[in-house]
This record gives structure tokens, sequence and C-alpha cells, in this order.
């Protein structure tokens, strides 16, 4: 027992999308990952702007998200979040609205890594693609589903509609991957 407390490593990712938001708490015990909370937060969407209904009603669903995956019995070591790319991820006259919305749920887990005392690791929503060699979010959602265990299952429980859940899983899985080449003092 002794050893698997060691090794444990618990990582809570978000995916703080505009109107829905997946967060995913995932348990490393040594070389065994797995899935223990799928939550997909989903607000009001107006869609003429791009911009959530109720921006303060919002920001409490994601906050009560965060503290719901959090109140599971475990110590969050690291919160990963895919950060928003704004040039790169969406385009138009909506795209300042976009980053602001997103910028205030990065915020909000910012603000909630801080509260806990845990470690935050900003992921590039490219990087799961890259580290698990996926063309597509369905590959990467389908490999990380054969990788971590009961992801499929708290997938289908969460709804699958998107891929909140299981991009919030791939940060996950990134920071992960990253902690553990900076443990072993490699890139």
């Amino acid at each position: 027992m002794g050893s698997e407390v060691k090794d444990r490593l618990v990582i809570l990712g978000v995916d703080p999308g505009i109107a829905s938001m997946g967060v995913c708490l995932l348990a490393c015990f040594g070389d065994r990952i797995v899935a223990k909370r799928v939550i997909v937060v989903r607000t009001e969407l107006d869609r003429r702007f791009k911009a959530a209904v109720d921006e303060d009603r919002r920001m409490r669903k994601i906050a009560e998200a965060l503290l719901a995956a959090h109140t599971r019995g475990y110590t969050i070591d690291i919160v990963a979040y895919e950060y928003y790319r704004p040039f790169q991820q969406s385009g138009g006259k909506h795209t300042a609205a976009r980053g602001r919305l997103v910028a205030k749920a990065e915020g909000v887990v910012v603000g909630y890594a801080n509260a806990i005392g845990a470690l935050t690791v900003p992921v590039d929503p490219r990087d799961p693609k890259r580290e698990l060699g996926a063309r597509c979010k369905a590959a990467v959602s389908q490999v990380l589903e054969a990788k971590i265990e009961g992801l499929t299952e708290l997938l289908d429980a969460a709804g699958r509609t998107g891929y909140h859940g299981s991009d919030a899983a791939g940060c996950a899985y990134v920071a992960m991957i990253k902690a553990f080449k900076a443990a072993r003092g490699t890139t």
C-alpha cells in the first residue's frame, strides 16, 4: 500500500467551453489510470452573440462542477485546463466575445486550483491529439477510453453531447504525461 500511495497522482482536467464545460477527475496509481468522475456543465447560449445568456449563473455552475468533482474524497494534485487560442480556434466577429467568456471560466478554474493548493497546467487544445497520435477528436476519445479505466461509462453517464467530457479527460491525461516526464527529468 505504501508504494501505491506514493505513486498516486490525482488530476482534474477541465475543458472550459462557452456554452458547455467538461470536468474529468483522473486518479493514477502507478501504471493504472482510473476515471473517477466526469461532469458536463451546460449553460444557455445566446446564439446571436455567441455569449452566455447569464454569465454570473454560468460562473456559479462552473464553480459548482469543480466543487462536485473535488468532494469525492480525493486530494487534487494538478488542475489541467484547455486554454483558449482565439486566433486558431475561432474566427469572425465574435472572437473577442468568445475569448472573454472562456477567460472568465479559466479565471474560475485557476482561482479554484489556487484555493485548494493544486498545481495548474494550461494545456494547448492540440496537445491531446499530438500526445496520442490521433487525427480528430473522435479518435482522441477512443484512445483515451482504451487507456483510462471507467472513462467510457462515465462519459456515457454524463451524456455524450459534444466532446467536452473527453476533452477534459484529454487535458488531464496530457498533464499526467507532463508530470511523469518532469519527475523522470525527461521532456
